[in-house]
């Protein structure tokens, strides 16, 4: 699957998904969270990540990927 990292559809999806990573950052920063809410966070930042590297990293190096 080719991916075209200069249609206006992908800039929109990269721009909300670094906005949103960053937030999720912010909230694992300032919460009191338990330990498996900030698992979850970083389940979901590692999720944007993955779909951010899409274009340019096959599938399964984004499935055995670092996680956050």
């Amino acid at each position: 699957m080719d991916i075209d990292t200069k249609s206006a559809t992908w800039l929109e999806i990269t721009e909300w998904a670094d906005k949103e990573i960053k937030a999720l950052h912010l909230l694992l920063e300032v919460a009191r969270l338990s330990h498996e809410d900030t698992q979850f966070i970083r389940g979901e930042v590692s999720s944007l990540k993955a779909l951010l590297a899409m274009p340019t990293v096959s599938p399964l190096h984004i499935a055995s990927g670092n996680y956050e």
